[in-house]
C-alpha cells in the first residue's frame, strides 16, 4: 500500500511538472505578441521545451523501483511472456499498467503525444492485439 501511494505521489508529480512546462509554453507564447523577440526564436525555445525528458535515467529506474514495490514480479513476468521487448516498449508497458493518459506518457517519456499513439499503435501491433477487443491497458493488466 505504501508503494502505491508513493507510485501515485511520483505519478502526480509527473503531472505537476507537465501542467508547468504548458504554464511555461502560455507564458513564453504571450511574451511573444508583447515582446520584440523573431519568431524562429521562440519556436526554437518551443521545440526544446517538447523534447525535453522530465524523468533522467536515475529518476527512471527509481521509478522502475517504485513499480517492481507495487506490482511484484510485473518485470519479470514480462520479460518471461515476451522477451523480444525493447526497452522503450517495457516502458509503455509499464506506464500502460497505470492506466496513464498519452499526455502524461508523454510528459514522462519526453515525447510527443502523437509519438505516444504512435508508439502505443506499434506495440499493440507487435504483440498482436491490434485486432482484439483487449486495449495495450488491458493487456498489461494481465500480465
Amino acid at each position: 500500500k505504501n508503494a502505491l501511494a508513493q507510485l501515485t505521489v511520483f505519478t502526480e508529480s509527473i503531472s505537476e511538472k507537465n501542467e508547468l512546462i504548458e504554464k511555461f509554453a502560455t507564458e513564453l507564447s504571450r511574451t511573444q505578441q508583447h515582446a520584440d523577440l523573431e519568431t524562429t526564436q521562440m519556436n526554437e525555445t518551443l521545440v526544446q521545451l517538447q523534447k525535453a525528458t522530465i524523468l533522467t535515467d536515475e529518476q527512471w529506474r527509481s521509478f522502475q523501483q517504485l513499480f517492481e514495490v507495487a506490482h511484484k514480479g510485473f518485470m519479470e513476468r514480462l520479460n518471461k511472456k515476451i522477451p523480444a521487448l525493447s526497452p522503450i516498449d517495457k516502458r509503455f508497458m509499464l506506464l500502460s499498467r497505470l492506466k496513464l493518459s498519452k499526455r502524461e506518457m508523454a510528459a514522462i517519456l519526453g515525447i510527443s503525444q502523437e509519438a505516444v499513439v504512435q508508439n502505443r499503435q506499434r506495440l499493440t501491433h507487435k504483440l498482436d492485439i491490434h485486432n482484439t477487443n483487449t486495449g495495450l491497458e488491458e493487456f498489461a493488466a494481465t500480465i
